[in-house]
Order: structure tokens, then C-alpha cells, then sequence
């Protein structure tokens, strides 16, 4: 067996399932037991399918860390994403700290330096948001890109670029950099984190606002919120909201951009995001007085 085959039969019996049970709708029972005993090895597609079923990321299947290491890399990376959205830098400095911390005790792993790459696509993050160091945080995620995008992870960082971009360069390159990413997601069999495609989406979304290209603005903002609720998620699903409420702004649309910030500022009131909070506020402040008028 080679560490796949080790890691699917432990994590299926972990579950309690039977070869059977873990491979019904996903492959025949004997594909299943070839890959358990290293005579045959899995698609990513199957691969990504057995870790969906097994609800566990593709990352803990191909990985030779004990699982109780592997849950503290994901409990940290988890914690960056969401000191990410709620703007929490000060948060995100002390977790990558504390995240570095632990990967050096396991240095001697082939994934070391995988989840070093992680630490610094979130260092680069802070460089561009906290220290507004654009040039030094476009240096770091080009040191980490792999122009192919093969990986989710490659589209993240080429995400994160094209924010830097916007911020260095303007719209017109960065859209180049949302583009790149979202024809790259759209190339994978399937994905393990379902935020990432909306987030690439609203960058793009973005960009159109910018460049004044409202109905193309308009109609990609339905689609990613239909997209958040055909899955369930509530992530940006208030960023977008409020992103409609500034178009129908732009378009003289005044009731219907307040009914779209009203929403947005529940949303953020659900999350406790109050950065977003705040700001929706006050752009429903300068709503309400456009109505008067």
C-alpha cells in the first residue's frame, strides 16, 4: 500500500462504512478495493469524490501527518480564512505566528513546505491590507504561483494577486489575474472549498462596477448569489448584497438599492462583521438622503 490507499481505508473505517457503503455512487466496490490495496491508483476526480464522502479534505488522503496534526494545519488554515473576511489582522498575525510555530516541528514532513507556501500567501495578504507594502506582497505571491493553476491553492494565490493588482495597478490588470482563476476553476473536476468560486466571481463582479459595465456587474452578482444558495452558504452572500445595492445606486434605482443594503447590513449583523456593518450603514445613511431629495 501506498500512503492513498492506507489513508482511505483508515479514514473509511474511521466512518464506519464498508467498502460498499463508500463506494456506492462513487465507483464499483472492486475499484474501490484495487485502490485500498495499491493495485490500482484513484482519478483526482474519485479521489475528490471519497473525501467528500469520507468528510474529509483531499489533502488528509494524500498526507502522511497523524491526523491529529492534520486537524490542527486545517483548524489554523480555517482560522486565516476567517480572520481574512472579518478583516481581523491583528488576529491573522498572531494565528500565521502560531501556525509557523507548528510547522516547524514538523519540518522533517514533504508537506512542510506546502503549508509554508499557505503561511506565505497570508503574509503577503497582510502586506497588502495592514502594511500597504503592494510591492513587497507582489513579490511574495509570484514566489508561490504556479502560472498552470493546477491546485485550488494556485488559484487563491493568483486571486490574491489580482487584489494586489487592483490596488498597484489598476482594474484592467487585475481582471486579467480574476479571469485567469476563474477559467482555472472552472477546469477542475470539482472543488474542495465551494467559497472559491464565488469569491474570484465577486472579483470580477468588481471589476465591471468599476469599469462602469453595470448589467454585467448585475447579472454575475445574481449568479454567485444563486450559486451561495443552491449550496447553502452564507459566505460573501452580504458583500454581494451590498455590492447590488450599490449598482441600483449608480442606476438612480434608490428604493431598490436600500432593500438590497437592508439585507446586506442583516447578513453582517448575523455574521458580527462589523467593518462591513458599519460601512453598509453608512452608505444607507447617503441612501436615505437621496430619497429625500
Amino acid at each position: 500500500m501506498n500512503i492513498v490507499d492506507k489513508n482511505i481505508e483508515y479514514y473509511r473505517k474511521r466512518a464506519g462504512m464498508t467498502r460498499k457503503d463508500l463506494a456506492e455512487g462513487i465507483c464499483d466496490e472492486s475499484t474501490l478495493f484495487r485502490i485500498e490495496k495499491g493495485s490500482q491508483n484513484p482519478r483526482l476526480d474519485l479521489l475528490v469524490e471519497i473525501s467528500h464522502k469520507l468528510k474529509v479534505p483531499v489533502a488528509f488522503l494524500m498526507s502522511e501527518l497523524p491526523l491529529g496534526d492534520l486537524k490542527e494545519i486545517e483548524k489554523y488554515k480555517n482560522l486565516c480564512r476567517k480572520h481574512i473576511y472579518y478583516q481581523d489582522y491583528q488576529a491573522l498575525s498572531l494565528t500565521i505566528e502560531q501556525f509557523d510555530n507548528l510547522l516547524d516541528q514538523n519540518s522533517d514532513h514533504a508537506q512542510y513546505l506546502t503549508n509554508k507556501k499557505f503561511i506565505t500567501w497570508n503574509k503577503a495578504i497582510l502586506l497588502h491590507v495592514q502594511d500597504k507594502n503592494l510591492i513587497k506582497a507582489e513579490e511574495q505571491l509570484k514566489s508561490i504561483l504556479d502560472i498552470k493553476l493546477r491546485t485550488e491553492f494556485d488559484i487563491g494565490v493568483c486571486n490574491s494577486l489580482g487584489l494586489v493588482t487592483l490596488s498597484k495597478d489598476g482594474v484592467s490588470k487585475a481582471f486579467d489575474f480574476f479571469t485567469k482563476a476563474y477559467t482555472a476553476i472552472e477546469e477542475l473536476p470539482q472543488l474542495e472549498d465551494p467559497t472559491l468560486a464565488p469569491r474570484v466571481a465577486y472579483n470580477i463582479a468588481y471589476c465591471h462596477v468599476k469599469n462602469r459595465q453595470l448589467n454585467e456587474a448585475t447579472t454575475l452578482a445574481y449568479q454567485i448569489i444563486g450559486l451561495l444558495e443552491s449550496k447553502q452558504l452564507s459566505f460573501i452572500l452580504g458583500k454581494t448584497k451590498h455590492m447590488l445595492g450599490k449598482i441600483h445606486q449608480m442606476s438612480g434605482d434608490y428604493e431598490q438599492a436600500k432593500e438590497y443594503l437592508l439585507e446586506a447590513q442583516f447578513l453582517f449583523r448575523l455574521e458580527k462583521n462589523e467593518a462591513y456593518y458599519i460601512k453598509t450603514e453608512e452608505d444607507l445613511n447617503e441612501i436615505y438622503l437621496l430619497l429625500e431629495k
